[in-house]
């Protein structure tokens, strides 16, 4: 399962593009929301985790969350912008 959780409404388009999908869920909540789930394929922390002052807690909730082999992406802004 991918879940795509954003407490935003700029995820539109993700929503847009994998509407169809069964496997694809789209919550509205905070990073620590993922603790909700567990057995994830994937967890994408896109922009965000470099302005979480205490990121600790939300990795590690994130870890746990994951199913066996899953795994996490997380990307920061580059100083390319």
């Amino acid at each position: 399962m991918l879940l795509l959780l954003n407490p935003q409404i700029l995820i539109i388009s993700f929503v847009d593009n994998l509407k169809g999908h069964k496997n694809v869920k789209f919550i509205k909540g905070d990073c620590l929301s993922v603790s909700l789930f567990s057995e994830l394929d994937m967890i994408f922390a896109i922009g965000v985790i470099h302005h979480i002052p205490d990121p600790k807690p939300i990795l590690e909730a994130s870890y746990k969350a994951l199913k066996n082999g899953g795994r996490i992406f997380i990307w920061v802004y580059a100083y390319e912008g």
